[in-house]
């Protein structure tokens, strides 16, 4: 009991917002938007993903609403109140980026208090398979059914390939594929100077899917290479001295600072949604190797044949593809930075038709 309250404490003191000041930045986007994009805020790493790609999608409308993790913090008044604010300024459209569970009340809620006059719609950042061992995937699929069977949202936006064909068919709902984009894209990047060394970036989180094991071990492979990752939890302390473990970047452009200073980066994941590391990486200039799982490379061969990596579980197959394109590494990295642009630009026009 005593836990839990300090627990509660902890939480009104470090993540609740009160409601006016809520209540404030919803008047503000409505002075410039007819558009709520409704985003949850990040607790540490977790929903830091889908965070920041809804901010490079709605740059002027979001509203952020604060939650411990993906537990809701708000009592059921206090969120009718947030739902009628919501309301009374009579957006022409409401977009819930992410879905934590308890997103579902809400809608729920704002489908009530407008009497089913706003078009709101869902965009789902995940892929099924990081459901594996839990029942939070059946309990999202019931939830969008049920949604959208009392006719409370009208379509889902999906980054993952495939998904929203699987929907539009299993559910009978309105779905369609969208892209992130990049706000990187174009942006001059400062010469790094001839470097002695061969440095690689190996940026996912430690959990099994990340595979952040065998690329770190293909890295050490190349001869000289400094290999460079993230500490969640110091299983690369005094592995190896060519390893360097940096701490978790809350400042973006500290993290793209130092990514941009890569030979060439890796995001080698088992299986990924739209893996928003690739693309950063690209609009920096800097070639990173990816898998067949996102479809990320599907509007361009070039780089398709050069940074998909096929055998990602094995280390030595890893190696020689980091080889390969450290050889024509200059060539990729123009080609990338022009893909960047493409992308932004295929992502604008999705958007527009899922908005539309």
């Amino acid at each position: 009991m005593l836990k839990k309250f300090r627990e509660k404490r902890y939480i009104a003191k470090h993540f609740k917002v009160a409601v006016p000041k809520l209540e404030l930045t919803i008047t503000r986007i409505r002075n410039s938007s007819d558009i709520l994009v409704i985003v949850p805020t990040t607790t540490g790493g977790n929903w830091y993903g889908v965070n920041v790609a809804t901010k490079n999608l709605f740059p002027n409308s979001i509203f952020e609403i604060p939650q411990y993790y993906s537990n809701c913090i708000y009592s059921s008044v206090e969120l009718g109140q947030i739902c009628k604010t919501i309301s009374t300024h009579q957006f022409k459209k409401i977009i819930f980026s992410g879905f934590p569970l308890y997103f579902s009340k809400i809608i729920s809620e704002l489908n009530a208090q407008t009497a089913g006059s706003c078009d709101i719609s869902i965009i789902d950042h995940g892929s099924f398979s990081e459901y594996f061992g839990k029942n939070d995937l059946f309990i999202r699929m019931k939830e969008y059914e049920n949604l959208h069977r009392n006719s409370c949202i009208h379509k889902i936006g999906f980054l993952k390939h495939g998904i929203a064909e699987f929907i539009s068919k299993r559910y009978d709902i309105p779905s369609m594929e969208l892209l992130n984009k990049t706000t990187l894209a174009g942006r001059e990047i400062p010469a790094n100077g001839n470097q002695k060394k061969i440095h690689i970036g190996v940026f996912g989180n430690h959990s099994f899917n990340k595979n952040v094991f065998n690329q770190a071990m293909a890295g050490l492979l190349i001869k000289d290479a400094v290999i460079h990752v993230l500490n969640y939890s110091n299983i690369f302390d005094n592995f190896d001295e060519r390893i360097i473990v940096h701490p978790f970047f809350s400042d973006r452009e500290k993290f793209f600072e130092l990514m941009g200073r890569m030979s060439v980066n890796m995001h080698l994941s088992f299986s990924e949604a739209y893996p928003q590391l690739v693309v950063e990486s690209m609009a920096l200039g800097v070639p990173c190797l990816s898998t067949r799982n996102n479809g990320i490379f599907e509007y361009d061969d070039f780089l398709e044949e050069r940074l998909i990596v096929q055998q990602y579980d094995n280390p030595v197959a890893i190696a020689e593809k980091i080889e390969s394109v450290l050889k024509e590494r200059d060539a990729i990295s123009l080609k990338c930075r022009d893909y960047t642009q493409k992308l932004n630009q295929i992502a604008d026009d999705k958007l527009k038709i899922f908005i539309s």
